[in-house]
Formats: C-alpha cells, sequence, structure tokens
C-alpha cells in the first residue's frame, strides 16, 4: 500500500501549488464567518480544483505504477467526498484565522469577475511552472555544490580543457589588481601569481585563480578552480609559443614562427591543491601542474607535430628555463 500513500502525498503537494498563499490577518476587522468563507470557496472553484487534481493524480499513478490495482485507485476515488469534507473543514478554521471578513468580501467580489476568473484558471498552470523553475534552479545548485565538493575534495583534475586566445594575458575574469598587497595574510603563492617555478631540478607550472563578488563559499571554491585551470591553460600556451622558437631556431632553414591563432589545449594532471579567501570574500585557488602534466598535456595538442612534441621531450628542462624567464618578463 506504499503506493496508495505516495498519492495522498502527490495530491497534496499538487493542490498546495495551486492555492492562494494566505496572509496574517489584520487587527481590528470583524472575523469571517463560516459562510463567508464557503461562499468564497464557491466562487474559487475549489472543490472542482481538489477535485480536478485528484483524478489527475489517481491517473497519472496508473500510467506510472503498474502494481496499483483499478481496485486500489477505485478505492482512492470513493474515498474523496469525505476527504474533501473533512479537508473543507479545517480550511474554513484556516482561512478565518488569516482572513478578515473585509477581506474575504473584497475576494469575492474580485473572483466573480471575468478578470478574477480567468486569473484562477490561469493559476493552477501558473503554480506548476513556477514550481518546475524552482526545482530546475535547485538541482543546479545542488549539482554545482556536489561538483564543488568532490573538486576540493579530490584536488586532481585529471583532464580539463582550455580555449587559449594567444593575445590574453589573463585568464578571462582574473584581475592582478585583486591580489593582496604584502603583509595581507595571504599566502605566498598567491603573492607570486600565476607563473613556471623551479624548486630545485623540478619545474612546475602554478595558475592563481579569482573569484569575486560570490556570496556563497562552495560557488566560489568553484569559480576559483576553474579560473586557476585556466590560467595554466595560459602559461601552457606561453610554453608551446617558447617551444616553437627554440625548436625554429634549432633548425638549419628556421624562419621567423608565424603568429598561431587560438590553442584548445586539454590539461592534464593538474591538481587544486590550495584555497584562500580574503576578508572582502574574494577567492583565490591554486592549481599546480608538475613535469609529468606538462609532458602530458605536450603531447595531447593536436596543433604540435610528433617533431616538435619529440624535441620538447629532450629539452623538457632548457625549455622550462626559457619559459620561467618569459614568465618573469610578463610579470
Amino acid at each position: 500500500m506504499l503506493g496508495i500513500k505516495l498519492i495522498f502525498i502527490s495530491i497534496a503537494l499538487v493542490i498546495t501549488t495551486t492555492c492562494p498563499t494566505l496572509a496574517q490577518q489584520a487587527s481590528g476587522d470583524a472575523q469571517a464567518t463560516r459562510a463567508d468563507i464557503l461562499k468564497l470557496f464557491k466562487v474559487m472553484h475549489v472543490r472542482e480544483v481538489y477535485k480536478q487534481a485528484w483524478s489527475g493524480i489517481l491517473e497519472q499513478t496508473k500510467r506510472k505504477s503498474p502494481g496499483t490495482t483499478d481496485a486500489d485507485l477505485a478505492k482512492i476515488d470513493a474515498q474523496f467526498d469525505q476527504f474533501y469534507s473533512g479537508l473543507q473543514n479545517d480550511m474554513i478554521s484556516i482561512y478565518r484565522k488569516h482572513f478578515t471578513k473585509p477581506v474575504v468580501a473584497a475576494m469575492i467580489r474580485f473572483y466573480s469577475t471575468a478578470r478574477g476568473q480567468e486569473f484562477l484558471k490561469q493559476q493552477p498552470a501558473v503554480s506548476q511552472e513556477s514550481m518546475m523553475a524552482f526545482r530546475q534552479r535547485l538541482a543546479e545548485i545542488s549539482n554545482e555544490a556536489e561538483g564543488v565538493h568532490e573538486l576540493s575534495k579530490a584536488g586532481d583534475v585529471s583532464r580539463y580543457e582550455v580555449t587559449v586566445d594567444p593575445d590574453r594575458k589573463t585568464a578571462e575574469g582574473q584581475s592582478a589588481s585583486l591580489t593582496p598587497a604584502p603583509g595581507s595574510g595571504a599566502p605566498d603563492w598567491l603573492l607570486k601569481g600565476s607563473g613556471a617555478f623551479r624548486h630545485g631540478k623540478d619545474g612546475a607550472l602554478y595558475g592563481v585563480g579569482v573569484a569575486q563578488g560570490l556570496n556563497n563559499k562552495n560557488l566560489a571554491v568553484e569559480a576559483s578552480n576553474k579560473r586557476a585551470i585556466s590560467e595554466i591553460g595560459m602559461i601552457m600556451n606561453d610554453y608551446v609559443q617558447v617551444l616553437r622558437k627554440v625548436y625554429g631556431m634549432g633548425r638549419a632553414s628556421a624562419e621567423p614562427p608565424a603568429r598561431q591563432g587560438p590553442l584548445r589545449i586539454t590539461v592534464y594532471g593538474a591538481k587544486i591543491v590550495d584555497h584562500w579567501r580574503n576578508t572582502d570574500g574574494t577567492m583565490f585557488a591554486l592549481c599546480v601542474l608538475d613535469g609529468n602534466g606538462i609532458q602530458q598535456t605536450l603531447d595531447n595538442i593536436k596543433e604540435l607535430d610528433d617533431a616538435t612534441r619529440s624535441f620538447a621531450q629532450v629539452n623538457a628542462r632548457g625549455i622550462f628555463d626559457d619559459l620561467q624567464v618569459e614568465e618573469t618578463k610578463a610579470r
């Protein structure tokens, strides 16, 4: 009988979205009588609304729940009059609590007009569509928050696609002016900013992402993560330009490298390793791409031929040092 219980729940949900919102009763006015409320219900076609919703849910249940028999549905349908009689008494008490006699009289006058009847006619569709929009928005937020939780928890971004315009020096939505000043308590990586950095023999790319104006912390984390990875994509674009330049200089018939169009770079193996939130709510994220990730990313850039990729593998250290010089100049 679980299906029957779900039917009653579904009826309640549908009907509550089609009835007008109640307001707190104003003081000083006479209380509406039972007869006043019944007259209001009549012009609002309240019983018909409930019966229509009742029948609609039964029909929907018949289609979607094969386990519910015709006998079950008939048994429920036969209970409508008793159901509505008790519900009507409850609703009369509720309406008398919230609506005064003058308010009920004004509502009766309005719903007795052609415009009032048109409002009642459209109200169920408006309520249903509004509820659908509400659920969709709620689902979007839930999905985004879940995605942020997983990204922050795991930290490993296995692959992320970035389209890079070679003329752009900063990822979209970023601003160097947002970087906190020394002494603000910001971590060292934030003060250094994005770029190519070497620690001993190992080199890595640091991408710093910024998200401003988002009150929801989860959404701010997600936005800063994406921009940090986009910064990695920007630096990888610089890496490719340095690679092409060095590779071209090493060829006997080398010509000056032609200006390249936008690159579609899939970043592999990047890791979100830290976040920091400023006092004004601005969120910063640090994304790191190590040497293995750099090479894997290069191997999957379609605009590079096999000879250039092989050259990058053999001369990785020198190319990285050249990139570090270029990135330092840019900062």
